[in-house]
């Protein structure tokens, strides 16, 4: 079972900031598995009742960084949370898509404190089939892998706001 551990923030979470990073990539842009999963987070969160800040466009270089861009996103608005992905790719063969070794999630909360870490699922790929008929549609494959991992590890952290069921 990957672990997650939660933390706590004294300020209460209003609004989250994503930031994606990519340790091994090979190639620069996002995939379409990480795109769709960046729209399934703009989903849970706005179902949720947050404010959605948008997506980092430069990795984080580390925990610092992510701390003094919070700094400035609760100075826009406060009570922001960053949501920061790491994506371990794993080699792969052109043209069949990205596979991944590992993906983690953390959570920072808008004073910088640590309110969730969790090593995630990592989506299994189908093997000699992915070979012979790659995926049409990975974006949708990301969407429906991050609302899976929404409901089992990161649904806590955001809990319904404004009323919301």
């Amino acid at each position: 079972m990957p672990r997650a551990i939660p933390g706590h923030d004294p300020e209460p979470i209003a609004a989250a900031h994503v930031l994606v990073t990519r340790p091994f990539r090979v190639i620069p842009e996002l995939d379409r598995f990480i795109q769709g999963a960046l729209i399934g987070v703009t989903e849970e969160l706005v179902r949720g009742g947050y404010d959605w800040m948008g997506v980092a466009d430069a990795e984080p270089a580390g925990a610092d960084e992510v701390r003094e861009r919070l700094v400035e996103l609760n100075a826009r608005r406060p009570g922001t949370a960053a949501i920061h992905f790491t994506f371990v790719e794993a080699p792969t063969l052109v043209g069949f898509g990205t596979a991944y070794t590992a993906i983690t999630c953390t959570v920072y909360g808008p004073s910088g404190t640590v309110v969730l870490h969790a090593d995630l699922e990592v989506p299994q790929r189908r093997r000699i089939l992915d070979f012979l008929l790659p995926r049409l549609r990975p974006d949708v494959d990301g969407r429906v892998w991050l609302a899976r991992e929404w409901r089992a590890r990161l649904a806590a952290t955001f809990p319904p706001r404004g009323g919301r069921t």
